[in-house]
């Protein structure tokens, strides 16, 4: 092969081979298989099983040129919806190599559509968006169906159609084009037009009608309401640049419209559009800016043929309510575009309608679109003028600018940014027109996603003068999802409500469904909040906050606000409200929780505690609710009173025209509870009426009915209060009072002014923090004009009245005036010794200003000295300023008198009494009796930044103390005298008159009264300078101290000396007492031969020692130092030895004791610790404890409020710490009620001296019990201490008596305070036969008479039931005459007997035995020769005798 045929080889083999393929499958594609196979992959990649599917029948013919289908099938869903039949297609594919698809032909011998098609959601494409193009052009040249079946469910009734199309088939030279519709079973021919063009004369003619019958398929496709009549007619010929056509089209009344068509020129076509139409108002009804009136057209436009560009050069359309004004031009070969538009009202009352209920007078849009097909930049500017919304908000002008630009070749979001401002602004309630000011801006930046169908709002902006707003969101047009959220901050709360701070709220909105449900969250708080008040600022808190949830259901038109919280500095808000969209009816439900009740105190001006909460539920009308609820305070307390639990429940209907209702409340303490109830209304809010009020606490009320004008108008009713018992009433308060109080009350409209008329009794009356009680009050009030410049009349009576150790017979007051000048009088008498009566008159003067008092006479006598006010006394309060001008007061031969100032700057006081009578101290405490006199000059000035000055001279002459106790007391004098200047006080004093004593008091001390700090200063840093002398025979001066339980005598001789200074003293001095002698009448305790020698010099301590003996030569020995380095707080460290002193010695209890105590510590707290070992203790526990008839008497004890006969005030807590160790090793006697016994045992004495705790027991050494003559031997028990608050020893004993025919046992038990005693046996006998073996030896049912009377009292006894008086055989022996009288049985005949006998002297004993037998009488004399040796003789009637001598040992 030559080389150019190879080349040529290779040059032509891939065309031969795509021949040959191109061959082969136009040969494959001719066959049946091949055809079948195409139709197969067709239908394959055409369909979507389950959603879209499309089947074709056989093909036959040449897919090349002409073919057939027998059939296609397209089914979706739900199945078959549209399907053709014998479809045939004739095509030229060669025309595909110049770029064109030639269809020459498709026809179809039937179309079938049974009902509208359900095709799925197209999936997002991921090409651009834009305006679709072709790769080739396509060109048909006829189309035709010959029956198109369209089924009733497509346009509501079924169609029978024929459809013809011819494009550009030539016909002599002419392009004829033509379009025919005929309905098969109807009118005929619905469609019919032709188009016919010459090229060579270049004309046009069109013909074009459609005229259908009403109800006919067109109006029925395109959904016209009535389905009306169709008319369209569309006439035109001429040469193209010199053309004239005219176009009318109509459906029934719905519309119709006219229009004619010319155009003139060459290269430039210049195209005239004239006419107009006018439309139905059913349909401009849902048509915004269209109305009936006719709509006109006018519009002019230049085609230039050389470049395709189109130039609008004028368009105007308009009507009865607006004009739109068009230019611009179209550049199809640089794909540009330029239009400008401009709407201007012509009415605005259906702009009004569109927008209401905004209005406005005037209104222009300005709409300017510029760029290629490509991107378009599209800008508007809308202005509007006197906008008015509803009659509240107004502004002068509205002015808004909005931008968008788009890009059509790739048309994925549609953006929008604009901006508007509101100009002027007017008609706002003041508060918001504060906040916004004059103009509003807003501007928002969004944009429409074409594709992704979502609206997305990424800014949105409103700003105020005050306010500012931010919001963002997105809304999904395909769906209907929506997200929103939105910002509002206001700068200046005060602008808007009577309070400061910010207020800021954030708004969250979210919906699958906007036209189903919107769910919200509302967050909302204050910042820096400012009440305007400082106590309501703490109680809301500077940060308050609201959180809620939002859920508006639009399908059932309801609104649901869930999950309120508000939470202040006092507590919170919780709760959920329903409301219907149309917002008629509401649900509620909230509660109100106050944690602590305390966060109100300064608000209330009372001292509150304890914790509230409130419930309400809202429901009824919106416009005017109903309400019930309750309030529920737990631990309430008013002042530190306690009141317990607070319930109230309350009902209230038409809150907002008139409310009426009633509430219930209860008061739970523990010492009471209290109700109380009422129905109230508010008609119209004009008035509150209270009826049926009731309050009540077991017998005591409150009753009445009250109304309360809201027009400042007074208020009318009556109140009725009866308590019988004020004890309740009081502790509610926390006072402690007594007595029965009734009031009436009754309230008028005097001419306009606020009347109270008052009636007032209450009997034995007591008030105990008043320290006060009255037998009987009466009293009349009279007030007028209560609410603007009150008038009084007041008559008051108070009979037998007590206050403050004072008694009163009789007290009667009355006043009377307005409270600028309310006169008063007073007259009382005490009716006891000394006798005071005393009556005065003056004035008080109230206003807004000042606070005057003044008494301008008092007159009356005490103990027949004449008191009279000599010079009236007026104080006056003004601001922070005090004035008290001098008076002068008269006391039989003395006076006083005295006069103040002060202000914050200045302060003074004068005083000066004159031979003043000490009786009078009486009328203070009646214990205080004394005669004498008292003369004195006091005066002090104080100003601010400067120190005091004073001066003090007190004289007390002739002081005698009166009482049988004083009778040797002389009487003496006092005199003391004082300077004070620069900061220091100098003193001196004495006491002269008493017997073998004198008392020297001077010394100089830093001392000040500061204004500055409104307290008195002492510097401890200052010199410091006292002195005392002391020289008496404490015998002399022991009365003053009044300790009458003790005596004591001997020489004191002391002197001290401080100086230094407060804080670091130097103290000398001494102290001597020689030969001194002390007794504790109560206690036995006697110590004499007191030496005390204490001394102190240059150093800090002060050294002490003392000495004494007792009557037995038992020794008291005491040393130590007292450390004064800190004056006011010094160290003690005493140490005291007791030896074989008789510490106690009383008739029931002895105790000699040994013993070494420490004390040690300060005054703040003090250590006394060591040990104390008894040598003997002797302790009587007595005989029975009742007498023979017990007085029973009561008291009650803590009755709530009643007043107690002495409240004890507390006292501080023990700074005394005790640590003693108690040994009792032996000689610990206990003695009485049949017991005699020795003890031993061992006590820890822990706790402080006010509280004692004492641990530790004593157990038995030895001893017996003797009862009845019968001895029983103590042989187990303890006696023990548990360390309790309360010193009440546990008792355990057993002792046993063995006798002849029972072994008993006695045990004693209980405690100390009440001791039990009982008898058993070991074979487990009754008690009262065990106690008849005992004491007679036989069994109960055996004993005689006079022995069961016998054994009865013993258990009478024993059981501490029978005194000590003896009962019967008591009454016996006080009968006789005799000492004993009981009944026994005899040891050797085993029969009973009665003994009588008595003591001629305290040793010598005589008596006699009575047997029941004949010469069964005994005479028998004891004689006690010592404590431990008797003799005993006894003599019979019979000449048996016998004596003996007995010996016994007691230990």
């Amino acid at each position: 092969m030559t080389r150019k045929k190879l080349i040529a080889a290779i040059i032509l083999a891939p065309f031969l081979i795509l021949f040959l393929a191109i061959a082969g499958v136009y040969v494959f594609l001719q066959t049946d298989s091949g055809r079948a196979l195409l139709v197969d992959q067709v239908n394959t990649v055409a369909s979507s099983p389950g959603e879209f599917e499309l089947e074709l029948g056989p093909l036959d013919g040449n897919i090349f040129s002409d073919f057939t289908f027998q059939n296609m099938r397209l089914r979706d869903a739900k199945g078959e919806w549209l399907s053709a039949e014998n479809i045939a297609v004739s095509w030229a594919p060669i025309d595909l190599f110049s770029g064109t698809l030639t269809v020459n032909a498709v026809t179809a011998k039937t179309l079938s559509v049974n009902r509208q098609p359900e095709l799925p959601a197209s999936e997002a494409s991921e090409e651009p968006a834009g305006m679709p193009s072709l790769p080739i052009d396509i060109r048909l040249s006829r189309l035709e169906i010959n029956e198109i079946k369209i089924a009733e469910p497509v346009v509501g009734q079924p169609a029978d159609l024929a459809l013809l199309m011819n494009f550009n088939a030539k016909i002599n030279d002419i392009i004829h084009s033509e379009i025919k519709l005929t309905e098969l079973s109807g009118p005929g021919i619905l469609l019919d037009g032709s188009v016919d063009f010459d090229p060579a004369r270049e004309t046009l003619a069109l013909d074009v009608k459609l005229d259908e019958p009403e109800g006919g398929v067109i109006s029925r496709l395109l959904a016209l309401p009535g389905y009306p009549a169709i008319k369209v007619d569309l006439v035109g010929n001429g040469i193209l640049n010199a053309w004239r056509g005219q176009f009318s089209a109509s459906a029934g009344k719905l519309f119709d419209a006219d229009f004619a068509v010319a155009t003139q020129g060459a290269e430039k076509i210049t195209i005239d559009l004239n006419g107009g139409g006018a439309l139905d108002q059913s349909l401009t009804a849902d048509i915004p800016l269209l109305d009936t009136s006719r709509i006109s057209v006018s519009a002019a436009l230049i085609f230039d043929t050389t470049n395709t560009e189109v130039t609008l050069t004028s368009a105007n359309i308009e009507n009865g309510v607006f004009r739109l004004q068009a230019s611009g031009n179209i550049d199809p070969s640089n794909d540009a575009i330029k239009l400008a538009t401009k709407t201007t009202l012509r009415n605005t009352a259906p702009v009004n309608d569109l927008i209401a209920p905004a209005t406005i007078s005037d209104g222009t849009l300005d709409l300017d679109i510029l760029g290629t097909f490509e991107k378009l930049t599209a800008n508007a500017i809308l202005t509007a003028v006197d906008l008015d919304i509803d009659n509240s908000l107004a502004a002068k002008s509205l002015t808004g600018t909005f931008t968008s630009e788009l890009d059509l070749a790739a048309l994925t979001t549609v953006p929008l940014t604009g901006s508007a401002a509101l100009v002027s602004l007017s008609k706002l309630p003041d508060e918001a027109q504060s906040l916004v000011g004059e103009n509003l801006d807003v501007d928002f930046e969004l944009a429409y996603g074409v594709e992704s169908e979502q609206l997305t709002i990424s800014s949105l902006r409103l700003l105020g003068q005050h306010v500012r707003a931010e919001g963002r969101g997105n809304l999904n047009t395909s769906d209907m999802s929506a997200t929103a959220d939105l910002s509002v901050s206001l700068d200046d709360l005060s602008l808007v409500a009577p309070m400061g701070g910010e207020l800021i709220a954030d708004l969250s909105l979210s919906s699958s469904d906007i036209s189903q449900k919107l769910l919200g969250e509302l967050k909302a708080r204050m910042a820096n909040l400012d009440m305007g008040e400082e106590k309501l600022t703490v109680l809301i808190g500077k940060e308050p906050a609201l959180s809620l949830s939002l859920d508006l259901d639009l399908v059932n038109e309801s609104l649901s606000v869930l999950d309120i919280n508000l939470a202040t500095g006092a507590g919170g808000v919780a709760g959920k409200a329903n409301l219907p969209l149309a917002f008629d009816t509401i649900d509620a439900d909230l509660v109100a929780t106050l944690p602590s009740l305390a966060k109100l105190s300064d608000l209330s001006g009372v001292s509150l505690a304890g914790k509230a909460a409130l419930n309400a539920r809202l429901t009824g009308a919106l416009t005017d609710p109903s309400i019930e609820g309750s309030l529920k305070a737990a631990n309430l307390a008013v002042d530190g009173t306690s009141l317990g639990i607070a319930e109230v429940t309350y009902n209230a209907s038409a809150l907002a025209s008139s409310p009426i209702g009633e509430f219930a409340a209860k008061l739970r303490h523990e010492l009471l509870t209290a109700n109380a109830k009422a129905s109230f209304a508010i008609p119209d809010y004009s008035r509150l009426e209270l009826s049926d009020i009731a309050l009540s606490e077991q017998k005591n009320k409150v009753t009445g009915n009250l109304t309360i004008p809201f027009d400042g108008m007074p208020l009318f009713g009556a109140l009725k209060a009866n308590i019988p018992d004020l004890a309740t009433v009081a502790a509610l308060l926390d006072e402690k009072a007594a007595g029965s109080v009734d009031l009436d009350a009754t309230f008028a409209n005097d001419d306009g002014k606020q009347s109270v008329k008052a009636t007032l009794g209450a009997n034995a009356l007591s008030l105990a923090s008043a320290d006060l009680s009255v037998e009987k009050v009466t009293g009349d009030i009279v007030v007028t004009d209560a609410f603007n410049t009150p008038t009084l009349d007041v008559r008051a009576n108070a009979d037998n009245i007590a206050a403050a150790g004072q008694k009163l017979k009789e007290l009667n007051v009355s006043a009377t005036g307005d409270l600028s000048d309310l006169n008063y009088r007073f007259d009382l008498t005490r009716g006891l010794d000394p006798e005071l009566e005393l009556a005065g008159s003056g004035s008080v003067a109230f206003t807004d200003r000042y606070t005057k008092l003044r008494l301008a006479a008092l007159d009356g006598a005490i103990a027949d000295q004449k008191i009279e006010l000599t010079t009236p006394l007026s104080l006056n309060l003004e601001g922070k300023k005090i004035d008290l001008d001098m008076f002068a007061l008269s006391f039989g031969t003395g006076s006083v008198q005295g006069s103040g100032q002060y202000s914050p700057d200045n302060a003074r006081a004068n005083i000066n009494i004159n031979d003043l009578p000490l009786e009078l101290v009486s009328l203070v405490n009646s214990a205080y009796a004394f005669t004498g006199g008292l003369d004195g000059d006091i005066a002090l000035q104080v100003r601010r930044g400067a120190p005091a000055v004073g001066t003090a001279t007190i004289n007390v002459t002739d002081i005698k103390l009166l009482g049988d106790e004083y009778a040797e007391l002389p009487s003496f004098a006092n005199t003391i005298n004082a300077d004070l200047k620069d900061g220091e006080l100098a003193f001196n004093g004495d006491v002269k008159g008493l017997e073998a004593t004198s008392i020297d008091l001077s010394g100089r001390m830093p001392f000040d009264v500061s204004l500055d700090q409104s307290r008195i200063l002492i510097d401890e840093n200052k010199p410091v300078k006292l002195k005392i002398d002391i020289d008496s025979d404490i015998n002399k001066i022991w009365p003053l101290l009044a300790l009458d339980t003790q005596i004591a005598r001997g020489q004191l001789v002391a002197s001290a000396a401080v100086s230094g200074t407060i804080s670091v003293p130097k103290i000398t001095g001494q102290a001597r007492l020689g030969n001194g002698y002390f007794e504790d009448v109560e206690q036995g305790t006697i110590l004499k031969n007191i030496v005390l020698n204490a001394d102190i010099s240059d150093a800090d301590k002060l050294k002490i020692e003392v000495n004494a003996i007792d009557n037995q030569g038992g020794t008291l020995a005491t040393s130590g130092t007292v450390d004064f380095a800190k004056l006011t707080n010094p160290d003690v460290d005493l140490n005291i030895v007791l030896s074989n002193l008789l510490a106690v010695n009383r008739d029931e209890f002895t105790v000699i004791t040994d013993g070494n105590i420490d004390i040690k510590g300060n005054p703040g707290k003090l250590n006394v610790g060591g040990m104390a070992m008894t040598r003997d203790v002797q302790l009587n526990i007595g005989g029975s404890v009742a007498p023979n008839i017990v007085e029973v008497k009561y008291e009650e004890v803590n009755k709530p409020g009643a007043i107690a006969k002495k409240e004890l005030e507390e006292t501080e807590p023990s700074k005394i710490f005790l640590k003693i160790d108690l040994d009792m090793p032996s000689r610990v006697f206990i003695r009485g009620r049949g017991l005699e016994s020795e003890w031993k045992g061992n006590f820890k004495i822990r706790g402080t001296a006010a509280k004692p705790v004492i641990e530790g027991y004593i157990s038995p050494v030895r001893g017996q019990f003797a009862f009845a003559g019968k001895s029983f031997k103590l042989v187990d028990g303890e006696i023990s201490l548990l360390g309790g608050e309360t010193i009440n020893p546990e008792l355990s004993l057993t002792a046993e008596y063995a006798g002849s025919n029972i072994t008993a046992i006695v045990t004693i038990s209980g405690t100390a305070s009440n001791p039990t005693i009982s008898f058993s046996s070991t074979d487990g006998r009754p008690e009262d036969e065990v106690l008849a073996q005992v004491l007679f030896g036989k069994s109960s049912g055996k004993l005689s008479a006079v022995e069961a009377v016998q054994l009865a009292e013993t258990v009478a006894a024993l059981s501490g039931k029978m005194g000590s008086g003896g009962g019967i055989t008591g009454f016996v022996r006080d009968t006789l005459g005799v000492d004993v009288v009981s009944a026994s049985t005899n040891q050797e005949t085993g029969e009973a007997e009665v003994s009588v006998g008595k003591y001629v002297t305290d040793n010598i004993y005589v008596g006699v035995d009575q047997g029941t037998q004949s010469g069964g009488t005994r005479a028998k004399v004891e004689i006690e020769l010592t404590p431990n040796i008797s003799v005993e003789s006894e003599m019979g009637q019979s000449t048996d005798s016998s004596v003996g001598i007995f010996w016994k040992w007691d230990y």
